[in-house]
């Protein structure tokens, strides 16, 4: 955690930071059988970080949560390797799982994103970007849902998706539209043969 300022209350366990926060969670360690890693999940692990970007943080160890809000100009940057979303807000959830060797280690749970959403993303040269009001991220199954006013997800392979909920799945790289009661969901797929 970095910023211009920050303030801890031990007694109530609440951290604020105020000022260009920088906050980068470095991926937890699952673990195997052997206890021992191969070569590509060691590289995985290094580059699977989370950063989040606001102008103030507020967390508070009673409720496992962390609420990011944006400047003057509204801004908070969720930072993982394939993807990038900007947004007003930012709210963290986290859950204490046990550790090995005894004791209990917290782990990032979900992330919601409200306000003006945009999303960028990348896998496998190709792009996807996007717009809703808000996004939740699950940091497990690497998806990022997007619902609230009308969510869009424009790829530079298929075209354009609307519906009330689009999730991007962006380890699979696989996109879903449900549009459950809201009539029919929309997409304009791009027809490479024809130049």
């Amino acid at each position: 955690m970095r910023a211009k300022e920050i303030v801890l209350e031990r007694a109530a366990g609440n951290m604020i930071a105020l000022g260009d926060v920088n906050s980068t969670r470095l991926p937890e360690r699952k673990q195997t059988a052997t206890g021992r890693l191969s070569s590509g999940e060691e590289q995985a692990l290094k580059t699977t970080f989370t950063v989040v970007r606001a102008d103030s943080m507020s967390f508070s160890d009673k409720t496992k949560q962390a609420y990011y809000q944006g400047d003057s100009q509204g801004k908070v940057v969720l930072e993982r390797p394939a993807l990038n979303v900007n947004s007003k807000t930012l709210r963290a959830w986290f859950v204490n799982v046990p550790r090995k060797g005894g004791g209990e280690e917290p782990h990032l749970a979900k992330m919601l994103c409200e306000g003006d959403v945009k999303m960028a993303g990348s896998r496998a040269g190709r792009s996807r970007n996007g717009e809703s009001l808000t996004a939740e991220y699950d940091p497990d199954e690497e998806g990022l849902e997007l619902y609230g006013g009308n969510p869009m997800v424009s790829g530079s392979a298929r075209g354009i998706s609307r519906g009330a909920r689009i999730t991007w799945l962006a380890r699979e790289d696989r996109l879903i539209v449900d549009n459950t009661g809201s009539g029919l969901a929309v997409s304009r797929i791009k027809d490479n043969k024809r130049k």
